[in-house]
C-alpha cells in the first residue's frame, strides 16, 4: 500500500515486484500513480498526480535484505502544467523546475536530479485518496533570512555529514555529492560559503540548496531530500578509501 510522505519522509510497505500493473489509461488524472519498472537494484521512484494538477515525487531505496521495507522520501512536490508531450513540473518547496516527457511507453523524466534523469515511469495503479495529505511545514526560509542577519561566530566547515542514510561530501574542489546509503547519487554540482550559510548549487537543476553551518553539524534549509530541516551530524571518514561511482 502507497504511504503518504509527511514532513519529507515516508514510512510502511511497498512491492512494486508483487504488484500487477494495469493498461495505461488515456490521460493523467487525479490518484494515478506511475513508477520505474520492477529490476532496478537501488531504487524505485513513484509519480503520484494530485486533484488541481498538484503532484508528489517519491523516492523509494531498496535494501536487498528486506526488499519489502524500502527507505522512502520526498524529492519533490508541487504544480505541473502540459505544453504539449511534455509536462512542466514546478517544485513548491524550493522553486526549481524539472520536465516530463509523455511516450506511447510511459513517462520519461529528461531533468531533475541525477537519480531522476532518463528514468521512464509506467503506470502503476490508481491509488486511493489518503486521509491525510503530505504536508511540509518547516518555515525554512524565515530561519534563513533571520540566520543571514545575524552576527554569529564563524563555524568550521566539515568536509562530509551525515544523517540517517544520507551522506554530504564536500571537496576541496569544491565540489560535492550528496549520497543515499552510499551509493544513490540524489544531487551533484559546487558548493559555496558565505559566513555560516553553505550552499550547493545543483549542477543539473542550476538551483541553490541551503545549510546552517553549526559548531557540531549542518541544518538543513532545505537540501534534497531533507525536507523536515533535520541536523547532519559531522561524519569522519578515511575519503582516500572513498570511491567515486559514475
Amino acid at each position: 500500500m502507497f504511504s503518504t510522505v509527511q514532513w519529507g519522509i515516508c514510512s510502511g510497505q511497498l512491492s512494486l515486484n508483487s504488484q500487477t500493473r494495469h493498461n495505461k489509461p488515456s490521460k493523467i488524472m487525479p490518484w494515478q500513480e506511475y513508477a520505474t519498472e520492477t529490476g532496478n537494484e537501488d531504487y524505485d521512484l513513484i509519480l503520484l498526480f494530485l486533484p488541481d494538477n498538484q503532484y508528489e515525487l517519491a523516492f523509494y531505496y531498496i535494501n536487498p535484505k528486506f526488499p519489502d521495507q524500502p527507505d522512502g522520501l520526498t524529492l519533490s512536490m508541487g504544480m505541473y502544467e502540459t505544453k504539449g508531450s511534455m509536462l512542466i513540473m514546478h517544485d513548491k518547496l524550493l522553486g526549481f523546475q524539472w520536465c516530463v516527457q509523455r511516450r506511447e511507453d510511459g513517462l520519461l523524466i529528461k531533468s531533475g536530479f541525477q537519480c531522476m534523469r532518463e528514468n521512464l515511469l509506467t503506470f502503476y495503479r490508481t491509488a486511493q485518496e489518503p486521509a491525510d495529505k503530505t504536508q511540509i511545514k518547516f518555515d525554512y526560509r524565515t530561519r534563513l533570512v533571520k540566520e543571514k542577519s545575524m552576527q554569529q561566530p564563524y563555524n568550521s566547515l566539515s568536509k562530509s555529514y551525515s544523517w540517517n542514510y544520507f551522506k554530504l561530501y564536500l571537496e576541496n574542489d569544491h565540489s560535492y555529492r550528496l549520497l543515499h546509503h552510499g551509493k544513490v547519487v540524489i544531487s551533484e554540482g559546487i558548493w559555496s560559503r558565505e559566513g555560516n550559510i553553505l550552499t550547493i548549487t545543483d549542477s543539473a537543476l542550476k538551483t541553490p540548496f541551503y545549510g546552517i553551518i553549526l559548531p557540531d553539524g549542518l541544518e538543513s534549509m532545505l537540501l534534497p531530500g531533507l525536507y523536515r530541516g533535520p541536523v547532519l551530524n559531522k561524519y569522519e571518514i578515511d575519503r582516500s578509501s572513498l570511491v567515486r561511482q559514475e
